[in-house]
């Protein structure tokens, strides 16, 4: 079993355990192997994951 990153629209929005091999697809968005390296929020360009600017965090309102 391994974490895959469910990304949409460059954003990850989710992270499942998947053994990759399993009938199973995201709703949305697309599953990208990430090792556990990733969290929700985090940016994926096609090739790799990158945190997002601190500026892009979401504030407390």
């Amino acid at each position: 079993m391994s974490v895959y990153a469910v990304v949409e629209k460059g954003t990850v929005i989710n992270l499942v355990v998947w053994d990759g091999e399993s009938d199973w697809a995201p709703e949305s968005g697309r599953a990208i192997s990430a090792d556990g390296t990733v969290d929700i929020g985090w940016k994926y360009d096609g090739g790799k994951f990158s945190a997002p600017d601190s500026s892009e965090a979401e504030k407390p309102e």
